[in-house]
C-alpha cells in the first residue's frame, strides 16, 4: 500500500511532523531555583524509557532510501509536532534518508521509494512486505528535515499492525558542485583570480539556483577573502516564502612568477603617487 504526504503547511495525514522550527511557545516567563529535584525529573522526562541506548535513537541512518531496507530505533524519545506541544512516543521509529539536490530543494519536487518492512504472516512467521512510499519535498527545506508515517516501519514479532514502527524520512541534501548553503543564503566560491583583476576589477557570471544567470561586479581592488552579496537570490524559505541572497567569496589572489623590466616599470609608474 503507498502512503502519501503533503508538504509544508500542506502535509496530508500520516505525517507526525514536518520538520524544522521550534514548537510554539506560551507567554513570559518566571524565574525559579533549579533543584537537584528538578535536574532528575528533566532527566526522566527527557531520557527515561529509551530501552537500548543512544543506538536506539538514530537507529539506521543508513545510504539512500530508494529501495533500500531501513533500520529500526528505540523507542521513547520525544517528538516534536509542528507548533504542537511535545508528545511522549510510544512506538519506536525506522529511519530512512531521503537525498535530494540543492535545485529540488529549491523548486520543490515529489520522489517515491520502495522500503521492506518486517511484518507478522498468517502463519506466525515474520515476513517482508514491500510499502512504497510518497514524499512531496517542499520548496525551502533543509538538511535533516524529518518526516513521521505512524505505523508504517517494522512490526512485533507475535504482535499485530498496531505494533508497528513509525517511519520517518529524513531529508539529506546533496553536495552541490558550486553552492554551499547556510540557511537561506549560497556562497560561491571563486577559488583564484589574477593580480591584474584583483587590482583594476573584473565582472563575474555565476549560474543561479533558479536557472538564471547572475553577473557581480568587483569594481575595485579585491583582496583575498572579499565578498559580494547579490540580494534574493538564494534559497526559499520555506516559512515566509522569501529568498536569501548569493554570497560571491574570493579565496585567493594568485601572483605572476615573474616580471619583465618593463613591466616592472610600468607598474612603478602607475603606483608613483602612492604610498609604498
Amino acid at each position: 500500500a503507498g502512503a502519501g504526504a503533503g508538504a509544508g503547511a500542506g502535509a496530508g495525514a500520516g505525517f507526525a511532523n514536518a520538520g524544522g522550527g521550534f514548537p510554539g511557545a506560551g507567554g513570559g516567563f518566571t524565574t525559579h531555583e533549579f533543584s537537584n529535584e528538578d535536574a532528575e525529573r528533566m532527566f526522566k522526562t527527557f531520557f527515561g524509557g529509551m530501552g537500548g541506548g543512544m543506538s536506539g535513537i538514530f537507529g539506521d541512518m543508513g545510504g539512500g532510501a530508494r529501495g533500500a531496507a531501513f533500520g529500526a530505533g528505540g523507542g521513547g524519545a520525544e517528538d516534536m509536532d509542528w507548533g504542537h506541544t511535545p508528545r511522549k512516543r510510544s512506538r519506536g521509529e525506522c529511519v530512512v534518508n531521503l537525498e535530494c539536490t540543492l535545485e529540488e530543494l529549491y523548486t520543490g519536487t515529489q520522489k517515491r521509494f520502495t522500503i521492506k518492512r518486517q511484518v507478522n504472516g498468517p502463519n506466525g512467521m515474520m515476513t517482508e512486505k514491500d510499502e512504497t512510499i510518497t514524499v512531496d519535498v517542499a520548496r525551502g527545506w533543509k538538511d535533516g528535515t524529518r518526516l513521521t508515517y505512524q505505523k508504517l516501519g517494522h512490526e512485533v514479532a507475535g504482535q499485530g499492525p498496531e505494533s508497528a514502527a513509525d517511519l520517518v524520512v529524513v531529508i539529506k541534501e546533496a553536495k552541490h558542485r558550486w553552492f554551499e548553503r547556510e540557511k537561506d543564503n549560497l556562497i560561491f566560491q571563486v577559488p583564484s583570480i589574477s593580480l591584474r583583476s584583483a587590482l583594476v576589477g573584473f565582472k563575474a557570471k555565476i549560474p543561479g539556483i533558479d536557472g538564471v544567470e547572475l553577473e557581480v561586479a568587483f569594481d575595485d581592488c579585491t583582496e583575498a577573502g572579499s565578498s559580494r552579496v547579490v540580494r534574493n537570490k538564494g534559497m526559499i524559505n520555506s516559512r515566509t516564502g522569501a529568498r536569501g541572497d548569493v554570497i560571491v567569496k574570493i579565496q585567493k589572489v594568485t601572483f605572476p612568477n615573474h616580471l619583465t623590466e618593463k613591466q616592472k616599470t610600468l607598474i612603478k609608474q602607475a603606483f608613483s603617487t602612492t604610498s609604498a
